[in-house]
């Protein structure tokens, strides 16, 4: 389960739970896993699919009478798990967009690289 008790600003103990809770979700829902879903790119269509996992996951087996228990937590957490991996996957295509004629795709040399920092030092 994800601890509630993160220390802010995060220590460096703190950033490794992280680390290690997204490397564990990212193993168990892999990018190839999900394909299916990250092949959609409108957000419309991702809000109601989160939607629609709130309410057939979270919120439809919740009665007056209902008690969670471990079961209900298990199947509610691997659902939120998927989604935090979905999301995270989309946040990086959507950044490797935008960035994909930003970045440069060649190998720049020593020398290049040089000169780009002397013209942007000049600029300041």
């Amino acid at each position: 389960m994800v601890p509630n008790d993160l220390t802010r600003p995060l220590s460096q103990d703190s950033l490794n739970t992280i680390e290690q809770l997204a490397k564990n979700i990212t193993q168990e829902y892999t990018r190839v896993g999900l394909q299916d879903k990250l092949n959609i790119t409108d957000a419309k269509i991702w809000t109601i699919d989160i939607y629609q996992d709130a309410v057939d996951f979270a919120y439809k087996p919740l009665r007056a009478d209902f008690v969670v228990d471990a079961n209900y937590q298990a199947q509610v957490y691997a659902v939120c798990k998927r989604n935090i991996a979905l999301g995270g996957y989309r946040l990086a295509d959507l950044i490797a967009q935008a960035l994909k004629d930003e970045v440069p795709t060649q190998a720049v040399t020593i020398e290049e690289n040089a000169a780009f920092d002397d013209e942007i030092l000049g600029m300041i």
